[in-house]
């Protein structure tokens, strides 16, 4: 079997953090799964077992990347076509249902903090209204 990966170390790619970045490939692995299964093999199903031998398991692929930016060896996973991509408008199109999250949370964090702000000039307000009449 020959593996070929879509991108090398050194590379670039696009990740989104906060927002779309590019990032330089410093290391790769690709865990590839399958099994036959064994013939005759006896199999306890009642046995919580994420994966095992015995029974045949579908091919599984998958292409995992750590970046120079963001740690290599003890910094974030980049799974292939999940959250690291060739282009920045491929990770802007994967991502759009996040930015929108993003967007109406710091909405909310704008609104939250203006009523926060009124409410605190008001305060004030009630404070000097308070301490004229003293």
């Amino acid at each position: 079997m020959k593996i070929e990966t879509t991108f090398s170390c050194g590379d670039k790619a696009w990740v989104y953090m906060d927002g779309p970045m590019e990032v330089t490939i410093g290391q790769v692995r690709v865990e590839y799964t399958h099994s036959r299964g064994l013939k005759g093999g006896k199999v306890d199903d009642s046995l919580p077992v994420a994966f095992d031998n015995y029974k045949p398991k579908a091919a599984k692929y998958e292409e995992i990347y750590m970046a120079v930016e963001t740690g290599i060896g003890s910094g974030t996973l980049w799974k292939m076509g999940e959250s690291i991509f060739r282009t920045e408008d491929e990770c802007i199109k994967a991502n759009e249902q996040r930015i929108a999250e993003r967007r109406l949370y710091e909405e909310g964090c704008r609104k939250r903090d203006i009523e926060y702000a009124k409410q605190r000039i008001r305060y004030a307000e009630q404070e000097l209204e308070r301490l004229g009449k003293a």
